[in-house]
């Protein structure tokens, strides 16, 4: 997905590509990208991209190649690297799933040049729509340009971090009134 945003105006206008089709996506985000005017900026967001699908993106965004490895396989500890122009920032989304009563977790490289964003998100936690999302509605925001990107997916996934600690800690405290109340039950597989 792209988004293409004049930096000086109205809210970003989403444009999408059905993802059947990566393939397509891909070739969109580049038509895009090879598109944009003064004072236009694009958001491309990837989810579990194959290895030639980013390589059809790295030469036109200009990514290093160890940022691109990063981004293929995931699993990297939260950091921030500048490559040239472009600053790399990998971090762990998660989640608390209250039917498992589990955090689930995942992971997202966001990249930020000078005219463009992309997102390459590894699991099935988003934070890119909830982020396009908030950035449609503050136009203000948005004369940051790609920065933007960056500020509302950091944004997001520390929303979701503090959600799943209270949500934790609610468990959490749930747990210890029946462990510790007069009733006979096992509590042993909640545990």
């Amino acid at each position: 997905m792209a988004n293409r945003v004049k930096a000086q105006t109205a809210p970003a206008k989403m444009i999408s590509a059905p993802a059947a089709s990566m393939d397509d996506a891909c070739q969109t985000a580049l038509k895009r990208l090879r598109g944009l005017g003064d004072g236009e900026f694009a958001w491309v967001r990837l989810a579990d991209p194959s290895q030639s699908d980013l390589a059809q993106l790295t030469q036109e965004l200009g990514l290093h190649p160890l940022s691109v490895e990063d981004a293929l396989h995931g699993q990297q500890r939260p950091k921030a690297e500048r490559f040239g122009d472009m600053l790399a920032v990998a971090l762990k989304t998660l989640r608390y799933a209250e039917e498992e009563t589990a955090v689930e977790t995942g992971d997202i490289m966001i990249f930020v040049g000078a005219r463009s964003g992309l997102t390459v998100r590894h699991g099935p936690i988003d934070p890119c729509l909830e982020a396009a999302r908030r950035l449609d509605a503050d136009p203000d925001m948005l004369r940051l340009g790609p920065w933007a990107v960056l500020h509302a997916v950091l944004d997001v996934a520390v929303d979701a971090y503090s959600d799943a600690a209270r949500k934790v800690r609610a468990t959490l405290n749930g747990l210890e009134d029946e462990v510790f109340s007069t009733s006979r039950v096992d509590h042993t597989q909640s545990i």
